[in-house]
């Protein structure tokens, strides 16, 4: 069983709640976070190092590169932007200078070397899709926009965690017609749609998921957050 989780911010003491939860649901072979692991909070340093040195008795997170990440390499000069707009645009200049003094070269050299994505089995599981890391994915968007990136990702299970939602929307009897045009010439192929897919919001903050990849069985939890 693999436990499928996104959005921490920075926020250890979150992340040690959700573990505990984790444990006591029995045989979790892989934990999985889906981005956004770090913000613009001073506590993100200590959440990477506690992620980096898990206890013996814990499994070893895998975690890939989310939008919070991809803007601290933004911010630092080591993505395909030159400047954070979108940062700037959703946050504004205030919080793009916290990003950018709490967040350690440490934890710069620690996100520069995260995946895009986790391929197991017949899933593909990471932030937004393989278009766009900020690609938001959930049951209000356009079909035909989410069967693009579902196709795209070549899998029939897709896991993201970029719209924060938990929900799994089906998609069935889908088929696939691409057309190529050339001068006094149109050729169409159909590609079989075939066997139902599935996106898949692992949640976020205190919500994750928990699935099975053997029965498919997809469960959610809220963990007691802050305990009490």
């Amino acid at each position: 069983m693999w436990a499928l989780l996104s959005g921490l911010g920075g926020d250890g003491a979150l992340y040690e709640a959700i573990l505990a939860d984790v444990q006591r649901q029995g045989a979790v072979s892989n934990v999985f976070i889906l981005g956004n692991v770090v913000g613009p909070a001073a506590r993100s340093n200590d959440l990477v190092r506690r992620l980096q040195h898990p206890a013996a008795h814990e499994p070893q997170p895998r975690v890939c590169l989310g939008w919070w990440e991809q803007q601290c390499l933004t911010l630092h000069g080591l993505s395909r932007e030159t400047e954070p707009e979108e940062l700037l645009q959703c946050y504004g200049a205030v919080v793009a200078k916290q990003l950018w003094d709490e967040i350690s070269r440490e934890t710069i050299a620690w996100i520069y070397d995260l995946p895009l994505a986790f391929r197991e089995y017949d899933c593909l599981l990471l932030h937004g899709s393989t278009v766009a890391v900020g690609d938001r994915l959930d049951p209000e968007v356009n079909p035909f926009f989410l069967l693009d990136r579902i196709t795209r990702a070549g899998v029939h299970r897709l896991f993201c965690g970029r719209s924060g939602q938990a929900f799994r929307y089906d998609i069935v009897g889908s088929t696939v017609t691409s057309k190529t045009t050339t001068l006094g010439h149109t050729q169409e192929t159909q590609g079989d749609g075939g066997a139902e897919r599935a996106i898949i919001g692992v949640g976020s903050g205190s919500t994750y998921a928990l699935y099975n990849p053997y029965t498919d069985r997809l469960t959610f939890r809220t963990v007691d957050y802050p305990p009490h």
